[in-house]
């Protein structure tokens, strides 16, 4: 069971703004989740490293994987060391037979006025006997993708950041079109796309890049199933219905 920037809390901020509250409640509450064999942290914003649900989370985890520099706050939150693993580009570690790799991502780190980039922040990509697949947290369309597509050939699914977009930030956020694009790259069979749906963080319709995803034609198939569904990925293709077109 591997769980990726969680965040549970009504508001991706220090403080509960209004604007940014949170769409809904989440399909699932904490204390229903079962245990957590690892967690992935890909950086430390608060809209992908929460407090509030880290706290709750933290003995649920056996292993937090975190970027190199963030494992400081998480001991500085009272989780064990021997439970964090910290990790730079280009390295790599396998765990109960699974291998996963920090990889660059073109982004940045901050969580207060002064401490900006002090620590790392990355995409991972998880390797087991039957599957690579790569998480690219928050990144902006980069020569990045091609580097990490020469070091791993292809991935069977890439998740891939496509919203909270706009023309002031497109070299840490892509567009829509530069996800199609990075998953081509990666010679990606699947491209999942994520970065929406929980907050509204940018100007642009919430379900903007499913739209505008769709609207393109490309080899490779998007997929989107309804937030909260269970994907069986032996039956992958079946989950490109266009659900947000349902939703006022």
């Amino acid at each position: 069971t591997i769980l990726i920037d969680p965040i549970f809390s009504t508001y991706p901020t220090p403080l509960p703004l209004g604007l940014f509250k949170r769409f809904d409640r989440p399909v699932i509450a904490i204390k229903d989740l079962p245990e957590i064999d690892f967690c992935l942290i890909s950086h430390n914003h608060y809209d992908h490293l929460d407090y509030p649900s880290i706290k709750k989370l933290k003995d649920k985890v056996h292993h937090f994987i975190v970027p190199l520099g963030v494992e400081k706050t998480l001991e500085s939150w009272h989780i064990s060391k021997s439970k964090i693993i910290n990790m730079a580009w280009g390295e790599e570690v396998k765990i109960e037979g699974i291998t996963f790799g920090a990889q660059p991502s073109r982004h940045f780190s901050q969580r207060s006025l002064f401490d900006r980039n002090e620590t790392l922040w990355c995409s991972y990509v998880i390797e087991t006997s039957s599957h690579r697949i790569f998480i690219g947290g928050d990144s902006g369309f980069g020569h990045h993708f091609e580097e990490i597509q020469k070091r791993y050939h292809s991935f069977d699914i890439v998740f891939l950041e496509c919203a909270q977009y706009d023309g002031r930030w497109m070299n840490i956020h892509m567009f829509p079109e530069d996800a199609l694009k990075a998953a081509k790259i990666l010679n990606a069979r699947y491209l999942v796309p994520m970065h929406f749906g929980a907050y509204s963080l940018s100007v642009h319709p919430w379900d903007d890049p499913l739209v505008r995803l769709n609207a393109k034609k490309s080899r490779i198939p998007v997929i989107t199933p309804l937030i909260g569904t269970t994907v069986d990925i032996k039956d992958i293709l079946a989950y490109q219905e266009h659900w947000w077109e349902d939703i006022e």
